[in-house]
């Protein structure tokens, strides 16, 4: 079978191919368990490197320590060094305190000595200046009363001052450079005439100041026609002018009572004039700015009693009344020009009627429940102004303890008073201009509120307190 030289040559070649085959897998081998070795050659260098540097670092964070230990002591001994510091210089500022404390004591016989002596010296001084003060008296009381007639000294007094102002310019307009004689002589006759009105007028500056120091109300009127004062002192609304049994909302119908307009449309036209009336006496602005204030507290949830609208004059200065729990506000109201300045009587008058509403209330309860009424109650004052307080004012408001809102401005806000009847239960609606208005409460456990406008009102079942009937083609009313 292997006879031939042809199947020599191939089995030697096989043999050749096999052996080749087996060398190169002992080469390939050897390479990779070169490579192996050179590998961990290196990752021995990476960590003999890695050793030698935490080596160093332990070395140098031994050091470290070495050093913090040594820090340490120091510190322990500078420590010790300064509590014996601490404990000689305790030492030494107690025998300090006690020298001190000698000398306080002989500082203060020392001034009572001197306090004695300052006495006796005063005394003699303050004789001398009772004598002083007689005398000035005297002075005084010839001024006061001076002043019971119009400050007519005084009012020489600035007379003769401006007199010879006069008399100094009519000198100097004859004897300048280019001299003037007429105007000289025209300037003594007008300075003789000022004169006179110069007094005149000073009387009656200090006579009107007198009397306004005597009735503070005259202030008020500043600003005020003839008719305006006399209707803010008559105290007569436009509302009182209304024919009695005639709903007033006829009067603020205007054009709507020849328009075909149904109820409802002319109560609210009546509602609108009203609320849009182009011109107010001070008194209805007062009043307005009062409603206004009470509408404030109650949408706050207090019980409100506009007193101030209700009594005018008899008010007290308690313009409105508000409640919640045993809180009780005493507001006084004032609706002013910008340039107009509260004053601190303003507020004294405030505190004042607060007091008096407390001493009221109190006497008011029996006396075995007078002690618990007055660990309750908490009477406040509160001023309310569209202006500003003076300096002073606010420092009475501070020191007597009253609330004072300044700036705070008349807005609009809901007018309609919807009330519920206390004997018939009766759901009734009440108009700004209603004479019963501002004696009507508005209570929300009672189903009573404020409302826009009537349709609301209405909605809500309640009704007007006057009926309308047509006749004759003429709107007349009649209370039900």
């Amino acid at each position: 079978m292997f006879e031939g030289p042809i199947c020599w040559v191939l089995l030697i070649l096989v043999a050749l191919g096999l052996l080749i085959w087996g060398i190169s897998s002992i080469i390939r081998s050897v390479k990779r368990r070169k490579r192996r070795l050179t590998d961990l050659e290196n990752r021995n260098r990476e960590l003999s490197a890695t050793i030698d540097r935490q080596r160093r670092q332990l070395v140098s964070k031994l050091a470290e320590i070495k050093e913090l230990r040594s820090n340490m002591e120091k510190l322990k001994m500078e420590i010790e060094q300064r509590e014996r510091l601490v404990a000689d210089e305790k030492f030494r500022m107690g025998k300090m305190m006690e020298q001190r404390e000698e000398e306080i004591k002989q500082m203060m016989e020392e001034e009572k000595k001197e306090i004695s002596e300052r006495r006796s010296r005063m005394k003699v001084t303050i004789e001398q200046k009772e004598a002083e003060i007689n005398r000035k008296q005297e002075e005084v009381q010839r001024i006061i009363e001076e002043s019971k007639r119009g400050m007519p000294w005084l009012g020489e007094v600035f007379a003769d001052y401006f007199y010879l102002q006069d008399l100094r310019r009519a000198d100097y307009l004859e004897n300048k450079s280019h001299p003037a004689p007429r105007a000289a002589e025209e300037i003594r006759d007008i300075a003789n005439k000022r004169r006179e009105a110069e007094k005149r007028w000073r009387r009656a500056k200090y006579l009107l100041r007198y009397w306004q120091s005597i009735l503070p109300h005259l202030f008020d009127f500043e600003g005020e026609t003839i008719d305006e004062m006399i209707a803010t002192t008559l105290n007569l609304p436009e509302e009182e002018e209304i024919e009695e049994g005639v709903d007033p909302a006829v009067f603020w119908q205007g054009e709507a009572v020849k328009e075909e307009l149904s109820h409802q449309e002319r109560l609210q036209r009546a509602l609108d004039n009203w609320r849009r009336r182009p011109h107010k006496s001070r008194w209805q602005i007062g009043r307005d700015y009062e409603r206004y204030v009470a509408w404030w507290y109650w949408e706050k949830g207090y019980k409100v009693l506009p007193s101030g609208v209700l009594y005018r004059e008899e008010d007290l200065g308690r313009d409105v009344i508000a409640q919640k729990g045993k809180e009780v506000h005493i507001v006084q109201c004032k609706c002013w020009a910008r340039w107009r300045t509260i004053y601190e009587k303003h507020i004294a008058q405030l505190y004042g009627t607060t007091m008096m509403y407390r001493v009221e209330q109190e006497r008011k309860q029996r006396p075995q429940n007078l002690e618990l009424f007055q660990k309750k109650l908490k009477v406040k004052s509160v001023f309310m102004t569209t202006t500003e307080l003076s300096p002073v004012a606010h420092r009475f408001a501070e020191v007597l303890g009253v609330e004072v809102i300044e700036n705070f401005k008349l807005e609009d806000y809901p007018l309609v008073k919807c009330n519920v009847n206390r004997q018939t239960g009766e759901k009734i609606y009440h108009l700004p201009f209603d004479q019963q208005y501002d004696r009507t409460k508005v209570e929300r456990e009672r189903g009573e509120t404020y409302v826009w406008t009537i349709k609301e009102a209405e909605d809500l079942g309640f009704r007007r307190a006057f009926r309308w009937h047509g006749e004759r083609g003429r709107l007349e009313s009649r209370p039900d």
